[in-house]
């Protein structure tokens, strides 16, 4: 499917698709995704406040120099044996996978075990190697972000050669308030970093255009 056959989400329904015509306008923001809850909440917003923003079914070859171009089409797993090293050098608490465990999860599944009955789930948006959505996040928790978390995700990001795109990571923080860390993905819960990502797209789409 060309850019210029891409499903796009119409102004009167941002959840629908349709066959866009033509060539997409300057300072685009074309996401390639399928119809998963994020692609549909990021488009949404963005054409809420008329922000041009396409969903593209694959991505496009090439990529418009016009548009800015983000890829929820691909996610690019790594081995939970080098996410596990990765987090534990930069400055995370790791908990041990159980060697018996089956699950997709097993980095996850330790991390909850080791937060306890009291274990709170956070999934932190990286882009850049920044957390986006910090400020939401600590009013949602009660309480800051660690430095040392910041610094942590920053290493980790650059670590797994994410210090430029997207990342989400997984973590349980337990009662005493350690950060276990339960494993990352190149496909991050974008609704999660609200209105500061927002902006920075449509900064950035603007810029490209």
């Amino acid at each position: 499917m060309e850019l210029t056959r891409s499903g796009a989400a119409t102004c009167s329904d941002p959840h629908a698709l349709h066959e866009h015509e033509g060539p997409a306008p300057r300072g685009t923001l074309v996401l390639g995704a399928e119809t998963d809850r994020s692609a549909r909440w990021l488009v949404a917003r963005l054409r809420a406040s008329g922000d041009p923003c396409e969903l593209a079914e694959r991505m496009p070859d090439p990529a418009p120099s016009s548009s800015l171009v983000i890829d929820r089409l691909t996610e690019r797993g790594v081995d939970p044996l080098l996410e596990a090293f990765a987090a534990a050098h930069v400055g995370f608490s790791c908990a041990e996978p159980d060697v018996d465990d089956t699950s997709p999860c097993p980095l996850l599944e330790a991390a909850l075990r080791a937060g306890g009955a009291e274990g709170r789930f956070v999934h932190l948006v990286v882009v850049d190697g920044r957390i986006i959505g910090l400020r939401r996040m600590q009013t949602l928790l009660g309480e800051p972000v660690p430095e040392r978390v910041q610094l942590a995700t920053a290493r980790f990001a650059s670590a797994m050669g994410a210090e430029c795109g997207f990342l989400g990571l997984d973590l349980v923080v337990d009662a005493v308030g350690r950060w276990w860390f339960g494993g990352s993905t190149t496909l991050p819960m974008l609704e999660v970093a609200g209105d500061e990502l927002i902006a920075l797209l449509r900064d950035r789409a603007r810029a490209v255009g």
